[in-house]
């Protein structure tokens, strides 16, 4: 159950360097720094919190083993700790995104921010779909080379590092992606 609980929390878990780096990158490291020992304490004052209300039967704690399907489980008070880190962290990532995206935005104006995230959002579709294109000619080769030999390895490895690259390139190419083209003018060169 409580791992099922941080499954959740993974994500959070993931962007929250990202935005600590993002902070770094803008030379802001007051910011992160205030906002993460804010959430370490709120972290901390949950967790007795949240063991104090799962200390005894009530809605939230018949609740919280109905949703888990741990209704047989005498003592959840643990889970109060899970919960509590998991409350943290998702607290910590949206507070940390909506001050990075402020500063952002007192840097670049609102004009800049547009622009960027817009460049962001085609760099996200171009990744998802290379990660889909990989994916599918991993299951294409998978069809006709075997596991068994680290050549049939080398070879699916390839072939999805191939597709998925491609299907990037060719995409941000099409979005007119100010990078790519810049790489492509010097390769002419």
């Amino acid at each position: 159950a409580a791992l099922g609980i941080l499954v959740l929390v993974i994500i959070a878990n993931s962007l929250l360097p990202l935005i600590v780096k993002s902070f770094y990158a803008l030379e802001n490291t007051k910011k992160p720094l205030f906002i993460n020992l804010f959430f370490a304490f709120f972290t901390i004052a949950a967790a007795f919190l949240f063991l104090q209300i799962l200390a005894g039967p009530n809605f939230f704690t018949t609740f919280l083993k109905s949703l888990l399907r741990i209704s047989d489980l005498g003592e959840v008070k643990i889970l109060g700790i899970v919960l509590a880190v998991a409350l943290g962290a998702v607290a910590n990532v949206l507070v940390l995104g909506r001050a990075l995206l402020a500063e952002i935005r007192l840097r670049l104006g609102e004009d800049g921010v547009r622009g960027e995230m817009g460049e962001v959002l085609k760099m996200i579709l171009a990744s998802l779909a290379a990660g889909f294109a990989a994916y599918g000619s991993l299951r294409l080769v998978n069809l006709a080379v075997t596991l068994e030999t680290f050549l049939g390895v080398f070879m699916q490895g390839a072939a999805a590092f191939a597709a998925g690259i491609l299907i990037y390139g060719l995409l941000l190419y099409l979005f007119k992606n100010k990078e790519v083209n810049q790489l492509l003018a010097i390769l002419k060169s």
